[in-house]
């Protein structure tokens, strides 16, 4: 099991730590289920576009599908991606600070 520091692992060297929303394309392997420790320095949403992704919360798990989204606050958590047959798993993830959460909310 890997353990990413997000979104700072998946930035290769971009400057981003002024952007209030970072926006990636995701993409792993087919035919595979990756388990991995996340440890989020933001807030994130993903919206799965193919296979699955398992979140193992202390209290929970919930499975996300193809066209679902989940939003995962800051802190540690476990995940797994699941995909079958000839495609990827792929999703797009949104990373936003609690600051931007905080004023949306008020808004």
């Amino acid at each position: 099991m890997k353990t990413y520091n997000l979104p700072d692992d998946l930035n290769s060297g971009i400057a981003f730590k002024n952007d209030e929303v970072i926006i990636r394309q995701y993409q792993s392997g087919h035919n595979s289920t990756t388990k991995n420790k996340i440890i989020l320095s933001q807030n994130m949403i993903s919206l799965v576009l193919s296979g699955s992704k398992t979140v193992i919360y202390p209290e929970s798990i919930a499975t996300v599908n193809e066209g679902e989204m989940v939003i995962l606050s800051t802190g540690n958590i476990l995940t797994s991606e699941v995909t079958t047959g000839n495609t990827d798993f792929s999703s797009v993830i949104l990373y936003f600070s609690n600051n931007l959460l905080k004023r949306f909310y008020i808004k």
